[in-house]
């Protein structure tokens, strides 16, 4: 039946009797019932059938409907309320929802569906939900081989001007350092040319392009190689240039190119510190470097360097490790050649390794490592800059195994950032994880194999030509150097709303069938909807009432339920167009929405307009409407009517022949024809039409007249040109100004007044005549010394100015300045200057002898000496006469203020006026005695500045403080009071060289006593230091020296300065410092060792001479480089039979012994050893019958203990047996494989004795550290016939020869160093 009838029922309610169906029902050839309208397809029988259109009707009969020819029978019985198929009655609640359900259109599902959800058809026929359907484009590309050869320390760099990356790497058969150039292709391929060997050594060397200067610049240890770049081949290697003799091998180069410098940076073992981070830019020009300031960024303890640029501040990010800490960053930022760096930010909550740090995009730095607090798991931190500092979040773990060695880059144009690295946790296969970085934290999107096979020494940078990252690795413990190209185009978004055809009725599980609401249904499965609003579908698959590019949904029938329709719109409302009122019309904003708005609105008329715009019946002013700038106004004059008229925008009228015109800011006016009357806006009898802006007078519509005529006004406004006699003004009287008297000129009072008055002759005399002054303003200059108010006899006339007044004491000037005053029967001239330039005679001063002198004198009288025969001047800085033009001398300043009576002497600087190069003498005179010091050396700077030199014997301490007393050749003297005073500097009893010898790891807290200072007059001594070693610091008040000083290599000597110094109580006096510079010696825990790089070993073949066979003691130090893998110390087979015996460490990090072959006697630890930045101590003794093994002096633990059958198996293993034998040292048993990479030291080997751990070490303060081990001192005894003592000191190895030092003469071979 659900294949011939479907019922859409919108409303199921019972009138009174009958049952009201609001819907559709459908018919297999079309609707039968659609919301009451019966329709009647071809095939359709219908004996009774009444559609009620309303719920007011009683019953609803329908006998037998028979559809299509089926036999089947539907038939309502309105009496009973039943519904019945073929006589059988259904129940409405559930046999009807069944029938009705079964009407719905089924889909299969292509993936889960929620009920309500929007869903889309698929190519395949079945449905999923409507949205954008993520596609995964990350991609493992292409992998090349790079070097055939073990590559390990791998470094990459890429440059996108040239499309080239740069493979900088060490290979362990050649002992070499090698670059290699490739160019990029599209394909994911890279042609690589011929690596080129940059040294002969073995270490870290790592690389940068330069493309301005088409170069490759290399940092191996402290030196930088540079090559020319042709084409895929380095060419033309210079020689090297040192920037750091002793650096560590721990550095990173990268090429900025918002400075246009290689930025290097590294760790400096020889910094006072051990380690110190340092960073330089290094210019390059053709083959030529030059080397900027190093910066140091971290004081100590730095290795596992990375660079990156932050290209959004133009800054470089430098990330590094502490050893035995954290990882860290420091924000650099490069100026020139200079590079200045933020504080340390912390980015791991722990110990880390293998860090690498690079910068994302806005201000996102992101840091990768190794937690080693945390089971040595890949962990991440996201890390926000602010300004010149950075905080990092918690650290994520990625991987949850060891993760190492760790790639990370960021592609900017994907936004994507990839973390590779060697997956412990998967057989270590080569893995990268890709995501994106979002709310402070990366989303991983893909985790990808890159290499399937144990990958080591992974590096990656991002190709920005083509945005792929380059994964540079080995392939295997002793496999090819190759690089991979891994797409992180991340998550492609493509979408299927195109496609959507419905709402999902049910929730549907992948790959099941359920029903789905089409056009015409009502979903009633929805939330918050506002009825009657048309809602469309968005590209997320939502309902929205925004018109988008998709299909339509539907009509909101009630805040849950959506009616379905057709994508094509039946109403303008449909078009999400607002209905309006009556009468109202549709109109456009001219962007492509509308609106309803009133008919009333204002129209539109533009002036651009070129046919004759007719307006008939006007109704209403708004009905008019021209743009602002037509040139018209529309003027309301009521009653329906209205007035057009032109306003000021309007600049150009013609009219022709009309009868009346207004008209307001016009600039050119034409009348053509005749009767026009112009209308001005005049008040009665307009008759004059003016305009602005005239320049000339007929501008004013007055016309010119003939040659010297003149302008008339007949005083009603009205002007015209006349001859003076018809009655123009021909003299000044006729402009009513009365004449005046001879030699008077015409004046002004400035407010359009004229009148004749003052002579010439007066304007120009000066007036010195005491006599009356008629009018003031009269004459040109008044010295008259009488009383002018009282002369005049009235005011100043206003115009005038009084140029001197005198009063009954003074004489003051127009503006109150005294100009004579009397004081004490004295004139006295203020105010005044008098010029004498354009005289020739002299003046006369006072005259007389030195009795005659007055008895109260002012500073700056002068007058002639007749007995001295001298003009003479009174100074009021010395309060004396003095000869004139001869000053005395002045003092401002004196520098030092203080000096002390040791040997030597001091030189003063004295700051002052008037002194003179010769004659002049100098000296300090004590203010307890009044004895005299003389100056031993005299140096004239010039008359402002001379330096003047004193024994410091000759002071007294007792006698402070002392004037300094200054006369010049003339007698002229000046004394600066208590100018001096003595303050003795500390006096210290430190006399030795050297004090104090440090072991770090033997004390934990060093603490030195130094011998104090003292001060001799009792001050108090502070002190202070530098040079110290990394840890320690001095107690200013004490002097003592204590911390913690950190572990090193190698022994350090340092000559620390050691500063005692006090500061007087007397005026000016200075801190006195006196210094000390011992030696502080750090020694470390091991003095010389030897590295192996996993390729390298020792060698050695043995007859049996042995001691004692089954009794043999191995004593070595090791320090670990690599987690996670087997590595052998020290191996041995016996030749003929797989007898081995082995010391190593199991690839979960555990300590192993393994003695003998088939039957074998396997013991392993039970606790783990990961620290590499410890030296741990091995000792392993047995003898015929047992075997122990000890860790830094204590017996371990054991987790796997295998005994053996075969007691001549254990006997025989071991240094020597009978018949041949082979050892390894770095290498296992069976010929050198499984070899180490970290360092060994202090190797012993006793033959034909176990012994016990203190034979070799100690504890002191609770850590074990090496001893002597020389018991008897004869060779035989101690070691036995193989026995052996390697030290790898530099003077025992000679080419491949490792000496033995113990006597016996047991020397070793090097292998691959």
């Amino acid at each position: 039946m659900a294949s011939i009838l479907k019922i859409d029922v919108l409303e199921q309610r019972y009138a009174n009797s009958g049952l009201y169906l609001s819907g559709r029902i459908h018919g297999p050839q079309g609707d039968i019932i659609n919301n009451g309208r019966v329709v009647l397809p071809g095939n359709f029988e219908a004996n009774t059938f009444n559609v009620l259109e309303s719920l007011d009707a009683n019953t609803i009969n329908a006998n037998t409907i028979f559809l299509g020819g089926v036999n089947g029978k539907l038939e309502f019985d309105a009496n009973t309320s039943t519904l019945k198929i073929n006589n059988a009655s259904l129940a409405l609640q559930s046999d009807v929802s069944t029938l009705i359900e079964n009407s719905y259109t089924k889909f299969t599902a292509n993936s889960s569906i929620t009920a309500g959800d929007l869903v889309s058809l698929l190519d395949n026929g079945k449905i999923e939900k409507t949205a954008e359907a993520s596609v995964r484009t990350n991609s493992v590309g292409a992998t090349t081989t790079f070097d055939s050869n073990a590559s390990d320390n791998i470094y990459v760099q890429y440059d996108k001007t040239l499309n080239k990356v740069l493979v900088s790497y060490a290979v362990g058969s050649s002992s070499a350092c090698y670059g290699v150039l490739g160019t990029v292709n599209a394909d994911g391929s890279i042609t690589f040319g011929t690596p080129l060997q940059i040294t002969s050594q073995y270490n870290l060397m790592t690389g940068a392009i330069d493309p301005v200067q088409n170069r490759a610049v290399f940092t191996f240890l402290g030196d930088v190689y540079i090559a020319e770049i042709s084409g895929n081949n380095l060419i033309n290697l210079q020689s090297p240039i040192t920037f750091d003799s002793s650096t560590e091998n721990y550095n990173a180069t990268i090429y900025d190119p918002n400075s246009g410098k290689i930025i290097i940076a590294y760790s400096d073992s020889a910094s006072p510190t051990g380690r110190a981070g340092n960073v330089l830019a290094v210019t390059v020009n053709g083959n030529s470097i030059t080397f900027g300031q190093t910066t140091v960024f971290e004081a100590s303890n730095t290795e596992t360097i990375s660079l990156s640029i932050d290209n959004d501040t133009n800054k470089i990010i430098i990330g590094y490790s502490l050893i035995g800490s954290s990882a860290r960053c420091v924000i650099a930022t490069v100026s020139g050649t200079t590079i200045t760096t933020s504080s340390p930010a912390v980015a791991s909550p722990g110990t880390a390794d293998f860090v690498k740090f690079t910068y994302a995009s806005n201000g996102i730095v992101v840091a990768a490592f190794r937690d080693n607090t945390n089971s040595n798991y890949g962990a991440y931190s996201i890390g926000q800059i602010s300004g010149n500092s950075i905080t990092f979040g918690s650290s994520v773990v990625f991987n949850s195994a060891t993760s190492v060695p760790i790639g990370l880059s960021y592609d900017n144009v994907n936004e994507r950032i990839s973390i590779s690295y060697n997956d412990f946790g998967n057989s270590n296969y080569g893995t990268v994880k890709s995501g994106i970085i979002e709310n402070g934290a990366i989303t991983f999107e893909a985790t990808d194999i890159f290499n399937s096979s144990a990958t080591y020494e992974v590096f990656s940078v991002v190709d920005t030509t083509y945005n792929r990252i380059l994964i540079g690795f080995k392939n295997g413990a002793t496999g090819p150097g190759r690089i991979n190209v891994y797409s992180t185009f991340g998550t492609e978004y493509k979408d299927n709303v195109d496609n959507y055809i419905g709402i999902a009725k049910d929730s549907i599980a992948a790959t099941q069938e359920g029903s789905v609401f089409i056009i015409g249904d009502i979903a009633d499965n929805q939330t918050s909807l506002t009825e009657n609003q048309i809602y469309y579908v968005d590209k997320t698959g939502s309902l929205t009432t925004s018109k988008t590019e998709y299909s339509i949904v539907g009509r909101a029938v009630s805040n849950t339920s959506i009616q379905l329709l057709d994508n094509k719109p039946t109403l303008l409302t449909d078009l999400n167009i607002i209905d309006g009122t009556n009468s109202q019309v549709l109109t456009t904003y001219g962007n492509g929405s509308f609106y309803f708005a009133a008919a009333s609105d204002p129209i539109a008329v533009s002036k651009t307009n070129t046919t004759n715009a007719i307006l008939s019946t006007v109704t209403n002013v708004n009905d008019f409407r021209f743009d602002s700038d037509s040139g018209f106004d529309v003027v309301d004059l009521g009653a329906g009517a209205v007035k057009i008229q032109m306003n000021s925008t309007f600049k150009t009228l013609k009219v022709s022949g009309q009868s009346d015109l207004v008209a307001t800011g016009l600039d050119t006016l034409e009348l053509i024809g005749s009767g026009i009357t112009i209308t001005t806006d005049a008040v009665a009898n307009p008759k004059t039409l003016t305009f602005t802006g005239a320049s000339t007078l007929t501008d004013l519509g007055i016309t010119d007249g003939s040659a010297n005529q003149v302008l008339i006004t007949d005083g009603l406004g009205n002007y015209s040109f006349a001859n003076a006699a018809s009655g123009g003004a021909s003299t000044l009287t006729d402009l009513g100004i009365a004449d005046g008297e001879s030699d008077q000129v015409l004046t002004t009072d400035g407010n359009g007044s004229f009148f004749f008055g003052h002579s010439l002759s007066i304007l120009n005399q000066d007036l010195i005549d005491g006599g009356e002054i008629t009018e003031l303003r009269d004459c040109r200059t008044v010295i008259d010394l009488g009383s002018v108010d009282t002369r005049l006899g009235y005011a100043v006339p206003e115009g005038s100015k009084t140029i001197l007044l005198a009063n009954d004491s003074t004489i003051v000037s127009s503006t109150n300045d005294i100009i004579i005053s009397e004081t004490n029967g004295f004139a006295k001239l203020e105010n005044v200057t008098i010029d004498l330039s354009g005289k020739t005679d002299a003046i006369i001063v006072p005259k007389g002898t030195t009795a005659q002198r007055p008895s109260s004198p002012i500073a700056g009288m002068i007058r002639y000496n007749t007995e001295l025969d001298q003009y003479e001047l009174y100074d009021e800085t010395t309060t004396a006469w003095g000869k004139l033009g001869d000053q005395p001398p002045t003092i401002s300043s004196i520098s030092p203020a203080t000096t002390e009576t040791v040997s030597g002497t001091t030189q003063f600087t004295v700051v002052g006026t008037n002194f003179e190069s010769t004659g002049m003498t100098t000296q300090f005179v004590s203010t307890v005695d009044s004895t005299a010091v003389n100056r031993t050396a005299f140096i004239f700077d010039n008359s402002g500045q001379i330096r003047i030199t004193f024994d410091n014997t000759d002071f007294d301490a007792a006698k402070e403080p002392y004037n300094l007393i200054v006369t010049k050749s003339s007698g002229l003297s000046v004394t600066k009071l208590n100018a001096l005073y003595v303050d003795e500097a500390p006096v210290w009893s430190l006399t030795s060289t050297n004090i104090a010898t440090i072991l770090p790891q033997a004390i934990t807290n060093v603490n030195i006593d130094l011998p104090t200072a003292t001060d001799p007059e009792g001050d108090i001594v502070t002190y202070s230091g530098s040079n110290l070693p990394s840890g320690l610091s001095i107690d200013a008040n004490t002097g003592d020296l204590s911390g913690s000083v950190p572990a090193a290599n190698t022994e350090i000597e340092y000559t620390v300065t050691i500063n005692a110094q006090s500061t007087g109580s007397d005026p000016g006096a200075t801190q006195k410092t006196t210094t000390r510079q011992p030696t502080i010696i750090v020694k470390p825990v091991i003095e010389n060792s030897l590295m192996f790089d996993g390729s390298s070993y020792l060698s050695k073949s043995t007859s049996d001479n042995s001691t004692n066979s089954s009794i043999k003691t191995w004593s070595f130090w090791v320090k670990r480089s690599v987690l996670g893998t087997n590595f052998y110390m020290t191996g041995g087979f016996k030749s003929g039979n797989s007898n081995t015996f082995d010391i190593y460490f199991h690839t979960d990090d555990t300590f192993s012994v393994q003695w003998g072959g088939s039957s074998a006697l396997l013991n392993r630890s039970s606790a783990v050893f990961r620290d590499t930045s410890a030296w741990y101590h091995i000792l392993v003794h047995k003898n015929s019958t047992s075997q122990s093994f000890y860790i830094n002096g204590s017996l371990v633990s054991l987790a796997t203990t295998n005994t053996t059958s075969s007691s001549v198996a254990f006997a025989e293993n071991g240094m020597s047996v009978s018949g041949n034998y082979g050892s390894f040292i770095g290498g296992g048993g069976f010929g050198g494989s499984n070899n180490i990479i970290g360092y060994l030291a202090n190797i012993h080997f006793i033959d034909g004795q176990a012994l016990t751990p203190t034979s070799f070490g100690e504890s002191i303060n609770g850590v074990w550290l090496p001893k002597v081990y020389n018991p008897t001192g004869n060779a035989l005894t101690d070691y036995g016939t193989n026995g052996f003592h390697l030290t790898f000191a530099p003077s025992t190895i000679s080419g491949t020869t490792v000496q033995d030092i113990s006597g016996r003469g047991n020397d070793w071979t090097a292998n691959g160093f």
